[in-house]
């Protein structure tokens, strides 16, 4: 949309008064837009995530000069910085187009410098994490596991990575250029880098084919994996003081060396067998003291190097740790990155807390909303072992809402169109419970099923709440007459392939449509009495969407993983593409708006969130300011379809609202008099109500950087006004 100035409704007086300061403001606005792209991701137009706080961190790093500045890798969230000590976090994304981080290293002389490793290269930045730029030149192995410096020469650097092509790189200009350093490996699946603080020429490599050490700067490598009965290395320590020791983590526990790698042997005493070592960190201040991070029995630490160890895992709410950072005070304070979040120890790890405020990177696979108040909504999630949250305010804060749930790894809710009180939850195999307060507390439902079948999929009738049917991976669909009180079997008809999808027909109730794992779509018009075939089109596909149009009961779509969006306009007897626009064919939530049913939305695995408004015949990306590419569940609010929520696999909740930013009529052009109007109202001259949509942070006031949007979308046209 090309830039439109209008001029009506600014008296003279007022035009007299904010034309220099708007001119000024302007050109200043238009340099800065030019000479930085970046500008506020928030607010209407943009997604935006508040939580639920808490998820996978897959490294943590404390920044060496300013220990109150920490950053924090996310399992498909991101980079998130602090600048008090965890206390608060904040997203540092600008510039990623990867976020899987599994690598953070701080230059150590330059700590404003500093490097992220993902699954889609190396990443650098040169101001503290507010600004990325790919460095990938050379780096044939893009999925980046681990980085090192050069503690003598800080421009040089190493990256350990996997998949085709992986192995080690080297550069020596700060990663503008990398080279293939993996002469003698034999493996291209590189875990752990270490290097001898003393002698940097000495480095090691932790591989899925064990130990190897270089002692020429990874130009030759050679095996040191001698007394390892375990080869698949994930992590690595060099003791800083007396370099000759090392420790290696593997799935058998800890080993260490006493001999540069010549020879290892285990010290794991103390540490449950087989739980996976996924992080060592050595006490920098005093040698002998580990930390130790299991994949599935939580985290340990040895105050004799090893010889013995002793679980610390009070206050931590899950089993899952992978990596530590620590402040060299007295005692240490230690930050540990788990399948959680991040947790704070101020007395060496004896009790953890959470430290997870504005780290919103949980795996949300569920969402519901109360569709008489749809400001309150749902989230069932995976990652912080509560299993369900709770919003009443559209996603701005969220609380614990799982009391009574006994496996906390939620992938399926509904909720009751007439009595929104009552909600059904579905943990992964772990059966069905129900909830009768508003996710105040909740019982498993279980007769007739049993407490490991794995729920995918809930659905409820919308005219007869005691109606609910549960799509499971391995038992076809089951139903309940009598609000999950029992439940049966409704398969006549359906194949042996497990439900992966399910939709009720809101204009019909008794006709419902299920998808399956390569079997196509199948139909009920009997309420699962019977099911039959529908899939003309759709022969093996696997379905993992489905929606029906609340208008129009013909007109059904379909998500398939592999093939994109399929529609039918005669309630399932043919199917036919859809895909048009769409970048990628998996698709898993699709979702109706039905405030205006030829507005449809599509979650996908790999590729965002896209967005039809021709129902269906064109698609178009909708991720402005979405930091997770993989979208396990969608929800539109009732009462308008431009107000949306994405449950984000690493992410937590994201919402848009897809208003123009700066519009202060509501419309898709932004104006000079709606930049003037910002100005007055940022100088207290008018009330914020003259113009709403001014404020896209939503924190009642305009700042630099909400007129930097409005000028953005003056100068470039807006995202969308719906």
């Amino acid at each position: 949309m090309p830039c439109v100035w209008r001029t009506w409704g600014a008296t003279p007086e007022r035009r007299n008064r904010s034309r220099r300061v708007v001119s000024r403001t302007l050109l200043s606005l238009a340099a800065f837009l030019l000479a930085d792209e970046r500008v506020a991701l928030a607010g209407p137009g943009f997604w935006t995530s508040n939580g639920p706080d808490g998820g996978t961190i897959l490294t943590v790093a404390v920044d060496p000069t300013n220990p109150q500045t920490l950053y924090a890798g996310a399992d498909n969230g991101g980079l998130f910085k602090s600048t008090n000590g965890g206390t608060q976090w904040e997203p540092a994304n600008a510039g990623l187009t990867n976020f899987i981080v599994r690598a953070i290293a701080i230059d150590p002389t330059k700590p404003q410098t500093l490097y992220a490793g993902t699954t889609g290269g190396v990443f650098k930045s040169t101001d503290g994490a507010e600004n990325w730029s790919a460095a990938n030149a050379g780096l044939t192995g893009l999925s980046v596991r681990a980085l090192i410096f050069d503690p003598a020469h800080p421009q040089t650097l190493y990256a350990g990575s996997s998949g085709n092509g992986g192995g080690v790189f080297k550069s020596i200009d700060g990663a503008a250029h990398w080279q293939a350093a993996s002469a003698g490996l034999t493996s291209s699946l590189v875990q752990a880098l270490a290097i001898n603080p003393m002698n940097p020429q000495i480095l090691y490599a932790g591989t899925a084919n064990g130990v190897f050490k270089s002692i020429n700067g990874a130009t030759t490598w050679s095996a040191a994996s001698h007394g390892l009965n375990d080869t698949n290395v994930f992590t690595l320590a060099v003791d800083p003081v007396t370099p000759h020791n090392l420790y290696a983590g593997t799935n058998s526990g800890v080993f260490s060396s006493v001999d540069s790698a010549a020879g290892w042997g285990p010290v794991g005493a103390g540490i449950t067998p087989g739980a996976g070592v996924l992080g060592i960190t050595i006490d920098p201040t005093n040698t002998r003291t580990l930390y130790v991070g299991t994949n599935s029995a939580g985290a340990f630490k040895s105050t004799n190097a090893g010889g013995t160890w002793t679980p610390i895992d009070i206050g931590l709410t899950t089993i899952s740790v992978r990596a530590f950072a620590l402040r060299t005070t007295s005692p240490p304070i230690v930050y540990a990155a788990t399948a959680s979040g991040v947790f704070k120890s101020f007395n060496g790890g004896a009790v953890w807390t959470a430290a997870n405020q504005g780290l919103a990177v949980s795996d949300v696979h569920a969402l519901a909303l109360d569709p008489r108040q749809p400001l309150t909504l749902y989230a069932g999630e995976r990652d912080t072992g509560v299993g369900v949250y709770k919003s009443s305010d559209g996603g701005n804060t969220w609380v614990a809402a799982g009391n009574g749930l006994t496996n906390t790894v939620v992938q399926a809710l509904a909720v009751s169109a007439s009595t929104p009180s009552t909600l059904y939850a579905a943990p992964a195999a772990g059966g069905v419970f129900k909830s009768t307060n508003g996710a105040g507390s909740w019982s498993p439902v279980n007769n007739g099923l049993t407490s490991s079948t794995n729920v995918l999929v809930l659905a409820i009738d919308p005219t007869d709440a005691g109606k609910v049917y549960a799509a499971t991976a391995g038992s076809g669909v089951f139903k309940s007459t009598n609000g999950g009180a029992s439940w049966s079997p409704a398969n006549n008809g359906f194949p042996s392939t497990g439900a992966f999808a399910l939709a009720i027909d809101p204009l019909a109730p008794q006709t419902l449509y299920a998808g399956t794992d390569g079997g196509g779509v199948f139909k009920s018009t009997d309420g699962a009495g019977s099911w039959h075939s529908a899939s003309g089109g759709l022969t093996n596909r696997r379905i993992f969407g489905l929606a029906v149009d609340p208008t129009n009961s013909t007109t059904v779509y379909a998500g398939t993983f592999g093939g994109g969006v399929f529609k039918s306009t005669n309630g399932g007897t043919n199917w036919s593409g859809s895909s048009t626009g769409l970048n990628t064919s998996n698709i898993i939530p699709l979702v109706i708006a039905l405030a205006d049913s030829a507005t449809v939305y599509a979650g996908t695995f790999d590729g965002g969130v896209f967005k039809s408004t021709d129902s269906g015949v064109h698609w178009g990306p909708f991720n402005n300011g979405l930091s997770s590419s993989d979208i396990e569940a969608l929800a539109v609010d009732p009462t308008t379809a431009t107000t949306v929520y994405a449950g984000a696999n690493g992410g937590g909740v994201f919402r848009i609202d897809a208003v123009c930013a700066g519009s202060c009529n509501g419309d898709a052009v932004v104006g000079v008099n709606d930049v003037v109007t910002m100005i007055d109202i940022a100088l207290g001259s008018l009330p914020l109500n003259d113009c709403f949509a001014g404020d896209a942070s939503g924190d009642g006031e305009i700042t630099i950087d909400e007129l930097v949007l409005a000028v953005n979308n003056a100068l470039h046209g807006c995202t969308a006004a719906g």
